[in-house]
């Protein structure tokens, strides 16, 4: 069994640890948690001791979007922890992961700025899935950072709309939906710009599929 050696002085270390030793409670909702209880309300946070943890570490008064940046963090780990990962591969990333240092601090540093720089918690969410294929070995790291890019640049009705018309399903405003997916890397209109156009299908990218089958068919599957 691995031994949890790491020293948390910052959020970098919260998040490290948190990857491999997890101490998330996924019992409660963190997608509930109202901003204004992190740090205000001392009672709330006495019951979820890992806020309390998180907030201890920054030390300082928080604003919203330092509020907003942890409720976003727990919400990945949330997700991530929740889903099953191959055991064999999870455990050779596990590996990898504390003993490659430079991809460590890939890790971290990538998944912190992206996390900060999310408009919606939906991102954090989709973003958590996506990691998860990248520790089964289904995106390399590169078709990691590209499909992160793509989900922070999307408006965050973009990727219901983008569910909807991939799996050929109505989407209420037709043309609102389409227009939330234009430049996203995720899919190809064809002269795409009037109501005309709407019933010409788009072609996936890449990245549009494997947007759906390693994140969106799991998040939207019971909706």
């Amino acid at each position: 069994m691995r031994k949890n050696n790491i020293k948390i002085k910052s959020v970098g270390d919260f998040l490290k640890k948190e990857i491999i030793y997890p101490s998330i409670d996924l019992t409660i909702d963190y997608s509930e948690i109202a901003l204004d209880s992190i740090l205000d309300n001392q009672a709330f946070l006495k019951e979820i001791p890992i806020l309390k943890h998180i907030v201890s570490i920054v030390k300082i008064g928080l604003g919203i979007r330092e509020r907003y940046f942890i409720k976003k963090l727990l919400i990945f780990l949330e997700e991530f922890h929740k889903g099953r990962i191959d055991p064999e591969k999870h455990e050779k990333f596990k590996s990898k992961f504390s003993n490659n240092k430079p991809y460590q601090k890939n890790v971290i540093d990538h998944l912190m700025i992206w996390i900060d720089r999310f408009d919606s918690e939906m991102k954090s969410k989709i973003l958590s899935y996506l990691f998860k294929a990248h520790i089964e070995n289904k995106l390399n790291w590169t078709r990691f950072f590209e499909l992160s890019v793509c989900i922070d640049k999307l408006h965050p009705s973009g990727f219901e709309a983008f569910y909807l018309l991939y799996t050929e399903q109505d989407y209420p405003n037709q043309l609102e939906g389409r227009s939330f997916l234009n430049g996203s890397g995720l899919l190809i209109e064809p002269n795409f710009g009037s109501y005309s156009d709407i019933e010409a299908g788009p072609v996936f990218t890449d990245l549009g599929k494997e947007l759906y089958e390693f994140a969106l068919k799991f998040i939207y599957k019971d909706k």
